[in-house]
């Protein structure tokens, strides 16, 4: 009994000290997973060259083609809400990062969920905030069967 406590400390003391995958690592259940065709997750990937610290991504969809923005969060902006928040993931280099849609500019707003509903029992909605995505150089535009236009 006396070499079994000291075993037993032993084997937690390893266990516990073992790596643990942090939460950003660990999609959720109700995730919804997107992936991008083979050349764009490429591009990406060239064009981040293993910069993924506080990356997010927006997807456009215009005129049958597609335009995927890249950006970093800053902090104190609005948009960083549906950043973390967001459900849905890019897959990139077997790893989860959010991604927005470009309607979630148009329709989404920035405040929270009592201001909005006491703007709507209020009859005012004029005052709540849009979010925007910078729309800045870091992009790539395809076509929906990966050929990449610019």
């Amino acid at each position: 009994m006396k070499k079994v406590i000291p075993l037993l400390l032993l084997v937690f003391t390893i266990v516990s000290c073992g790596s643990k995958k942090k939460a950003a690592d660990i999609p959720d259940d109700d995730s919804i997973v997107y992936i991008l065709p083979v050349s764009v997750t490429n591009a990406l990937k060239d064009k981040l060259d293993g910069n993924y610290k506080d990356v997010y991504f927006s997807l456009i969809q215009e005129d049958g083609n597609y335009t995927i923005y890249y950006d970093y969060k800053m902090s104190g902006s609005k948009i960083n809400r549906w950043i973390e928040t967001s459900k849905r993931k890019i897959l990139i280099d077997k790893k989860l990062y959010p991604l927005i849609f470009g309607t979630d500019e148009t329709f989404a707003v920035a405040d929270r969920y009592k201001a909005i509903v006491e703007g709507a029992n209020s009859g005012d909605l004029q005052f709540l905030q849009r979010i925007s995505v910078a729309r800045n150089r870091n992009s790539i535009r395809f076509k929906p069967d990966g050929t990449i236009i610019r």
